[in-house]
């Protein structure tokens, strides 16, 4: 591995390995977009993981209640910001339930959203283990 360069991020790529929930070239962007500012990156992808965290944490409650208008809105704006940070499976997972919303459709509204869940905490696994230091 090389040292970083001033144009080269000293923030992990994703490995190869085991697939993982995130699109590569959307993290190149962003890290483009911060100036490859390390801090600034860590503070967008913290909140991120905050305000996603916190959107999803609406949906099994819309689900439950067949809300089909607040589970539109949280997916919208879950959509939206998965897809800038390359969690493209969740974004799309977002669309269908944001068009769901749309639609009315409140059949498969409660599987959805758990699977929105569930491919939420692999995106929070990856991304935070990005922006944690390592030992050694």
């Amino acid at each position: 591995m090389t040292s970083p360069t001033s144009s080269q991020s000293s923030l992990p790529q994703i490995l190869p390995g085991p697939p993982h929930p995130l699109r590569q070239a959307a993290l190149d962007d962003l890290r483009e977009l911060t100036d490859n500012n390390d801090d600034l990156f860590f503070q967008l992808v913290e909140t991120y993981l905050d305000s996603a965290s916190t959107l999803l944490g609406t949906l099994p409650d819309a689900a439950a209640r067949d809300d089909a208008a607040k589970a539109r809105a949280a997916a919208h704006d879950i959509k939206s910001m998965s897809a800038m940070f390359g969690a493209m499976e969740l974004s799309e997972l977002a669309r269908e339930l944001e068009q769901r919303g749309i639609d009315g459709v409140i059949e498969g509204m409660a599987d959805l959203v758990a699977q929105m869940l569930a491919e939420f905490e692999q995106v929070s696994a990856t991304l935070t283990a990005m922006i944690t230091p390592s030992e050694g």
